[in-house]
């Protein structure tokens, strides 16, 4: 669910989000059939570069187009990359992954499971809830 709130302030204060995007968005799984390259942008590799997750990880959206400038960077300079993966902006005990399409073969994701829409599926609905109370985050009535 990394994407649904991925354009919400981190700042202090009331946070919302309106209800009326989720309409045609779904939960979707996907598995690998084989081992992704993908470049870790967690912690560890960031110290490494020099780079803070406030500078690359923890942005605003108006810096999305700089984040936006390293991954073609990334994928410009190494080749055998299939894609990054880094600590989840949301939910630092989960993993995030962007893969570059160019670089992943077709039938290499398999979806499991049926896309679940996130206002439909009561369970989908239920976990995003839960998602935008832990981080202070109300869904509230929007144009549906």
């Amino acid at each position: 669910m990394e994407t649904v709130f991925h354009d919400v302030s981190f700042s202090p204060g009331f946070k919302s989000f309106d209800k009326a995007k989720l309409k045609d968005q779904v939960h979707s799984q996907v598995q690998a059939s084989v081992d992704l390259v993908l470049a870790d942008l967690r912690g560890k590799a960031l110290r490494k570069l020099g780079v803070s997750r406030k500078q690359l990880i923890d942005t605003e959206k108006d810096l999305y187009p700089a984040t936006r400038q390293w991954a073609q960077a990334i994928h410009a300079q190494c080749p055998d990359l299939q894609g990054l993966c880094w600590t989840s902006r949301q939910d630092d005990s989960a993993e995030a992954a962007m893969l570059f399409g160019d670089r992943v073969a077709s039938g290499v994701l398999n979806q499991t499971g049926a896309p679940r829409s996130l206002l439909k599926d009561e369970n989908s609905y239920w976990e995003l809830l839960n998602l935008a109370e832990q981080i202070g985050v109300n869904i509230v009535p929007g144009n549906t």
